[in-house]
């Protein structure tokens, strides 16, 4: 209940939180007022707008705007764009243009999180309505909405008055809590820099429940807005997806509309619930605990509908059946691909297990979970809390995971590409370059009965040489684990490992 902790200040609806990517529906209304206006077809090649950007060439496929709307570009993801100061002179545009990301999977193919696919989109509102996003944003958005505090100014940026009302971040800290920089973001700042007031996001959340409208003030026709609350791709049923740029789910049979954000101490999550005419606005400003903004809300919607969680029994273990099709390790696909960086991203794993022809428990990380069969629904599994998963089929069989959050995708994966047999064959790697520099010193000197010839000088210098790269890779390795676990987001921009 503060905003600060040092002065006492107490949080209300007109303090400044961070809201982080909530920020992103902001550029997806901006660009179906561009669409209702004629000026941009989401099914068009991005290219065809963008005039200083070029998306790469890969799959035969172009990019479209309902592609990135959807996270489904194809997009690797990347940790560069946490690492641009507030200061940095680059504008969006050369940011986009240096740290355009790998396309790993074929357009639409993939629902998988990006943070530089929505930037794009706010270049190209910028381009095709010929003014900066923030100018549109402001003028055509946020001022006619009355939202005046709403702020996207660098918290090392703002005017005194501003910066009085923004929450100071906290981070736990040996038992306690301790100051926590803001995170930069510079030019990217559409995709998750703006600032906030409960105040200014309740007018947010009432043209979204409005259908375009607030108070008389329209952005968007109301078939405009029930198409942006559409879903565009059909292969995750009942389960939790995108509809175009809002986070879109099933909870306890109604049907959820929002986005959540995060940026270092700060947390939220917008949640829309149309059936109820309900929006709820959770922000917080300390990241020692995710209850608030993953809770609040449900508690909410319980607490109107006069229902609430219903416990449910661990299935005992028994004959899989046909479930064992779907037992097995999954890989989340939100992650770095292409570089050295790609290892970090392996430990991002799930596993399932089945309990019963109709149970499965979802394992990630300290987190397990069980999942009941959605009635008779093939591959659409619920917990007890209301969080749904679903599986993914190509020609019949199970090839990846949607989680609960409708963003992420997990592929399934065998023996040969688990993250645990690349780690085993790691070590085993790092054993034998050990033992092989072992074994080059101890034949040094003595004498030709243990080799001699130019075969022999070259095979103990290829294993030699061999073994120093295996581990100087592994040194180089462990000193970045180091330096990454200490990383403080805040300060990401000036060491970037």
């Amino acid at each position: 209940g503060r905003a600060d902790l040092a002065d006492g200040r107490a949080a209300d609806g007109d303090t400044l939180f961070r809201i982080g990517s909530v920020s992103k529906t902001f550029i997806w209304t901006a660009v179906m007022m561009l669409v209702e206006r004629g000026q941009l077809d989401l099914d068009a090649d991005v290219n065809s707008y963008l005039k200083e950007v070029r998306v790469a060439e890969a799959f035969g496929t172009p990019v479209t705007m309902r592609h990135l709307m959807h996270h489904r570009a194809g997009f690797e993801d990347s940790l560069q764009l946490f690492a641009v100061a507030d200061d940095d002179p680059r504008t969006l545009a050369e940011l986009l243009i240096q740290h355009q990301p790998q396309r790993v999977y074929a357009p639409g193919l993939r629902t998988s999180y990006s943070n530089w696919g929505p930037a794009l989109a706010a270049q190209i509102v910028g381009d095709v309505s010929a003014q900066p996003y923030g100018d549109f944003l402001r003028t055509q958005i946020l001022d006619p909405l009355g939202m005046r505090a709403t702020t996207w100014t660098a918290p090392s940026k703002l005017e005194a008055t501003q910066r009085a009302q923004l929450a100071t971040g906290y981070k736990t800290e040996a038992g306690a809590l301790g100051l926590q920089g803001y995170m930069q973001l510079g030019a990217y700042w559409p995709a998750g820099g703006i600032a906030s007031t409960a105040n200014d996001m309740a007018r947010w959340m009432r043209l979204h429940l409005n259908g375009g409208d607030l108070e008389g003030t329209r952005l968007l026709s109301a078939q405009s807005h029930a198409q942006m609350w559409t879903r565009a791709f059909d292969d995750r049923v009942g389960a939790p997806d995108v509809a175009h740029g809002f986070q879109d789910r099933d909870f306890r049979g109604l049907r959820v509309l929002g986005h959540g954000g995060a940026t270092a101490a700060f947390l939220t999550n917008m949640v829309l619930v149309p059936d109820l005419r309900l929006g709820v606005f959770v922000s917080q400003n300390s990241a020692q605990t995710r209850l608030p903004i993953g809770q609040l809300p449900e508690l909410i919607i319980d607490q109107l509908r006069g229902g609430g969680y219903q416990a449910g029994l661990i299935a005992d273990a028994s004959d899989p059946g046909v479930l064992v099709e779907v037992a097995g390790t999954y890989l989340q696909n939100r992650r770095v691909f292409s570089t050295f960086a790609a290892l970090f991203g392996l430990d991002a794993t799930a596993s399932v297990a089945v309990r019963s022809p109709d149970a499965v428990v979802l394992s990630m990380g300290d987190d397990s979970k069980q999942y009941q069969r959605v009635g008779k629904e093939r591959d659409l599994f619920e917990a007890a809390d209301g969080a749904r998963i679903a599986f993914v089929r190509e020609g019949g069989r199970v090839v990846a995971l949607a989680d609960s959050s409708g963003v992420h995708t997990l592929e399934k994966v065998g023996l040969l590409g688990a993250p645990h047999t690349l780690f085993g064959a790691l070590a085993g790697a790092l054993l034998l370059a050990f033992t092989s520099l072992l074994g080059f010193c101890w034949r040094l000197g003595r004498g030709p009965a243990y080799g001699t010839g130019i075969a022999a000088g070259l095979a103990a210098t290829v294993s030699l040489l061999a073994s120093l790269c295996v581990l100087g890779f592994a040194v180089v390795t462990g000193l970045l684990v180091f330096s990454l676990s200490s990383l403080d987001l805040s300060t990401m921009a000036a060491n970037y490992p």
